[in-house]
């Protein structure tokens, strides 16, 4: 097969397992409150858990695939499906807390902060591209001065700052969990747990890639991902 006829077929690939990923989330999502009620918070974190970790996939699978040239509103887009992400793993890890789970805070905490960190990187991309743009508009001194002092720059700014202060925040909490999970296995209340969720704990935000398969598993060939069994 020429490149080029390969290099179409894997971008289409691509294409559609990002599609596929952000649907099964919604799905999921759908699901869970439907079952509000009929189950335990525990129970229904896991399935937010599973969904946050299908738009966090979907998210950066759309960053990857991205067209060049591409548009600020694909990078809104990327930005939307890592702060779903982000919401949802929020959300586990309090019922986390609240419930006295800490290994599922510990993991929905680390995930929320490789969200949020993305987000971090992408507000920045996002930045950099309309400076671009507007270069390409006019080359004056006084029109970047304007670029770099306007309302937008000021509020891309914070943003990050707050994304950034989210993340951290998000840092804190999952490894204080994770000091949690420890003293357990020193009372024996678990076992080989431990050793797993370490190994996600130190990915970084940059290692999307090789983080999402130590939380996923092929529950059966040609279906759906499944958690693994930390929580």
């Amino acid at each position: 097969m020429c490149l080029e006829l390969e290099t179409l077929f894997t971008n289409f690939g691509v294409a559609m397992a990002k599609q596929s990923l952000i649907k099964e989330a919604n799905d999921l999502q759908r699901s869970a409150r439907h079952l509000m009620g009929q189950i335990s918070a525990v129970e229904i974190s896991e399935i937010y858990f599973n969904a946050g970790l299908k738009y966090l996939h979907g998210a950066y699978l759309s960053e990857i695939d991205q067209p060049k040239g591409s548009s600020q509103l694909e990078k809104l887009k990327i930005y939307q499906i890592y702060k779903s992400a982000s919401t949802l793993f929020k959300l586990c890890g309090e019922i986390g807390e609240k419930h006295k789970r800490a290994e599922l805070s510990a993991l929905a905490f680390k995930c929320m902060e490789v969200s949020q960190f993305r987000i971090v990187y992408n507000i920045q991309e996002f930045k950099s591209m309309k400076i671009r743009e507007e270069r390409k508009m006019t080359s004056s001194v006084e029109h970047l001065k304007y670029i770099n002092s306007n309302p937008f720059a000021l509020k891309d700014l914070l943003n990050t700052v707050e994304a950034m202060d989210v993340a951290m925040d998000a840092s804190r909490r999952s490894q204080s969990a994770m000091r949690e999970v420890s003293q357990k296995r020193k009372r024996n209340e678990i076992n080989e747990i431990l050793d797993s969720i370490k190994n996600v704990l130190d990915f970084s935000f940059n290692d999307v890639p090789h983080f999402l398969p130590e939380l996923l598993v092929d529950a059966i060939p040609g279906q759906p991902h499944t958690i693994k069994t930390f929580l």
